[in-house]
């Protein structure tokens, strides 16, 4: 009892503290979100959950197109000063503003992570100010609001402490920030995907860290996993022929596949980061030589290149690969699939049926988190007695989602081909 008391007074005091910036934070966030409201972009978010939807636009990068006024092209929206992070963060993790509102940030946000091709460091430099403005330390006399329980029992209009709030999102769901170029890039991107939950949800930041600490905290079961994966996409298939501890720390599963096809490139070291992705995605959504457009399908796998090993091979030799519709799932089929356009340097495979040992995480796919699972994986198959790695098998990769579905709410895996041992 005397600690709930003392929980109660600690919030009330946090209340106390930040009553008289709430009021200049609403007026704040009015004014500023308004200044957006005329600034519409005229393309759909690249920041949507919906898988194909995300590949469609990253299909077609010449001109935005508003689906609203069918099909004509419309001004594109300048992008917000640098100068100003507060102008974008305020109204976006905000519980009181529209979604309205923070839908037009949102498409801003998009315009200018459209405009890398023309100025590869502006979007990037960008994000930085933000996560500046967020990381930046509470002033001493507010240092008691970190050590207020989060989240609070009820909603603050208060910008201090939604940033408090963005912060701790950040941190459940990224590793520790060092100075290399892949933790940076790693933050931005949870940063962007973050604040688009921000606009889907009714509370803003409130509502996204009470979901995103609850799913944090709990290993996902294969059951959870299925109902992550996108609805109405084709997916390779499987039977299951041995589960193990189906939510707990030694869960894997040892699948039968049947055969697929995929299309697949080879990340080249002096390519931009997302340019595979996006290479595959113009292929399935008609650029290549007959320009025929194909339905997305999931998952993505990446996988080393040279069949040494993801984890030996370097971060420019990994081979990206989509799953061709089911149409071409046959040795004689997928020749008939659209060839890639000429220097595409995309090839066509078909997948014959294999023994798989899985297991599966939420969360992002960084080196470290992969190392950690391939190692799992090795160590489960190792100790279940029936199976063991086939010789030369190298682990693969599995995203089932798009890059901007929330860490907390992705299905991934790891897998490796395996064979029954002899009696």
């Amino acid at each position: 009892m005397d600690s709930l008391k003392c929980q109660v007074f600690i919030s009330l005091l946090s209340c106390m503290v930040l009553s008289c910036e709430a009021n200049a934070d609403i007026a704040f966030v009015q004014s500023s979100s308004d200044m957006f409201s005329t600034q519409r972009a005229s393309i759909s978010p690249i920041f949507s959950t919906n898988t194909a939807s995300y590949l469609e636009s990253l299909s077609n990068v010449s001109t935005p197109i508003d689906r609203k006024t069918n099909g004509v092209a419309q001004e594109t929206v300048d992008a917000p000063s640098p100068d100003i992070p507060n102008s974008i963060l305020r109204p976006l993790i905000s519980p009181v503003v529209r979604r309205k509102k923070k839908t037009a940030i949102i498409e801003t946000l998009y315009n200018l992570r459209r405009s890398r091709s023309n100025d590869p460091t502006l979007y990037d430099s960008y994000l930085d100010s933000l996560l500046k403005e967020i990381d930046t330390p509470l002033p001493a006399a507010l240092e008691v609001l970190p050590k207020a329980p989060l989240p609070y029992p009820f909603v603050l209009p208060s910008h201090r402490v939604s940033l408090n709030l963005l912060r701790s999102v950040l941190d459940l769901t990224t590793p520790p920030v060092d100075d290399t170029d892949d933790a940076y890039a790693i933050r931005r991107q949870t940063l962007a995907v973050t604040l688009n939950q921000c606009k889907n949800r009714r509370g803003g930041i409130h509502s996204v860290y009470r979901e995103a600490r609850r799913k944090a905290s709990r290993l996902p079961s294969m059951e959870e996993m299925i109902k992550r994966t996108p609805e109405g996409l084709e997916t390779p298939k499987y039977e299951v022929v041995f589960q193990a501890d189906l939510t707990g720390v030694d869960a894997y599963e040892i699948r039968r596949y049947d055969g697929y096809a995929v299309v697949s490139t080879t990340k080249k070291e002096d390519s931009a980061p997302a340019s595979g992705f996006n290479l595959l995605a113009g292929y399935i959504f008609g650029k290549n030589r007959s320009n025929e457009k194909m339905s997305m399908t999931t998952p993505v796998f990446m996988s080393g290149s040279d069949n040494s090993g993801a984890e030996n091979a370097s971060a420019f030799d990994r081979k990206m690969s989509f799953v061709l519709p089911s149409t071409f799932w046959s040795q004689e089929k997928v020749t008939e699939s659209p060839e890639p356009a000429e220097g595409s340097s995309l090839s066509r495979t078909f997948v014959e049926p294999v023994l798989r040992g899985v297991v599966w995480f939420s969360g992002l796919t960084t080196p470290a988190k992969i190392r950690e699972q391939e190692e799992n994986l090795e160590r489960l198959i190792q100790s279940s007695g029936g199976f063991k790695v086939k010789d030369g098998a190298s682990f693969v990769q599995a995203s089932y989602n798009d890059p901007f579905t929330a860490p907390w709410k992705r299905r991934n895996e790891i897998m490796i081909e395996v064979e029954k041992m002899e009696a």
